[in-house]
């Protein structure tokens, strides 16, 4: 049987280079890293797949695009209910969407 855990990320740089991060986590046995995290507690655990599930295009008029992306990870987070299992996500911060709130107004 196949693990069935999946974890909702965000990332500004290249997907790979965010991949080759969480790989050398594991790899160090970073304690502050889901996905080693769950290596060490999950017998199904030997492999991982990663998907890109948004995307956000710069504009024209840019914009603050650290914080889209991460109002998306949060969006994301709670359609998928990743902070349950098999969700690996531990908590979600409200600071993004506060953050687009108080720039609308």
């Amino acid at each position: 049987m196949a693990c069935e855990a999946f974890y909702v990320g965000k990332t500004i740089r290249r997907l790979r280079d965010r991949i080759s991060e969480h790989v050398r986590s594991i790899k160090k046995k970073d304690v502050h890293n889901a996905f080693y995290l769950h290596t060490t507690t999950c017998s199904n655990f030997n492999k991982f797949l990663f998907f890109v599930v948004d995307r956000v295009c710069m504009t024209e008029s840019g914009g603050d695009l650290v914080n889209k992306v991460a109002v998306l990870e949060i969006e994301w987070q709670l359609r998928l209910n990743a902070l349950k299992f098999p969700g690996l996500n531990d908590c979600v911060s409200l600071k993004p969407i506060l953050n687009f709130k108080s720039n609308q107004i």
